[in-house]
């Protein structure tokens, strides 16, 4: 203990019970020793942090038209970004359980199920050749009055009208014409109605002549999902 000249006071602190003292021996003082602690050095490595940009929106699959979309395969994103669901959780329990959107078991394999007004879904898809796409939407209502608004990178493309055909499992194909630029797209499919279920948006060839298509809608009550019901306009992008 190294003490300098003059008056001091010295406090003891104890750590633990358990233990007595009877005194303190200053003996013989002694020259200063300065004792040299080798310094350890430690090494750690770097954490390395991978961000991730929270809502960004992706591909599930790549659709290269032409190609048939499954309405299951939407976008990854989450609600907000890929889709807009009213109801929490997967009511169809089937497929992408993770995910809000209601996905079934049925119609080709799986079905978006349980639409409400409001809900909508977004497709990236890759335009090689700008041009007109007839695109199918293999749908089933069992109301009147049923839409779905297609826009492109957020600009009105068409709107499919849903006919009714009497029951959730029978599904028609209605076409629409779209008009698509090159280059890679957001296709945004907004529902009108509830009581209507989507399959697939199937694009089967690639861009043609514009196809002339009915204007009116049509009420259908049909028992095969081969149906096909022309009932729907064209609009530019």
């Amino acid at each position: 203990m190294n003490l300098g000249a003059g008056s001091h006071v010295l406090k003891l602190t104890f750590n633990g019970n358990h233990q007595n003292i009877d005194f303190i021996d200053f003996g013989t003082p002694v020259t200063p020793t300065n004792t040299v602690v080798p310094i350890t050095t430690v090494t750690v490595a770097p954490t390395v942090t991978t961000t991730v940009t929270p809502g960004s929106e992706t591909p599930y699959k790549p659709h290269n038209l032409p190609a048939r979309i499954e309405a299951e395969d939407y976008d990854n994103g989450g609600a907000g970004v890929a889709y807009y669901d009213t109801t929490a959780g997967n009511l169809g329990k089937a497929y992408r359980l993770d995910q809000d959107v209601d996905v079934e078991a049925g119609a080709t394999g799986y079905d978006v199920g349980y639409i409400a007004d409001g809900e909508w879904l977004k497709y990236t898809v890759d335009v090689a050749n700008a041009g007109t796409y007839t695109a199918f939407f293999n749908v089933a209502s069992w109301e009147n009055g049923r839409t779905i608004a297609v826009s492109v990178d957020n600009t009105p493309a068409g709107t499919v009208q849903v006919p009714n055909t009497g029951q959730d499992t029978v599904f028609v194909d209605v076409p629409i014409n779209l008009n698509l630029p090159a280059g890679t797209h957001v296709l945004k499919l907004a529902f009108t109605g509830n009581r209507q279920n989507l399959d697939y948006i199937d694009f089967p060839s690639g861009p043609h002549a514009q196809m002339a298509l009915n204007s009116a809608p049509v009420e259908v009550k049909v028992t095969s999902s081969a149906a096909v019901v022309s009932n729907n306009t064209t609009a530019s992008v």
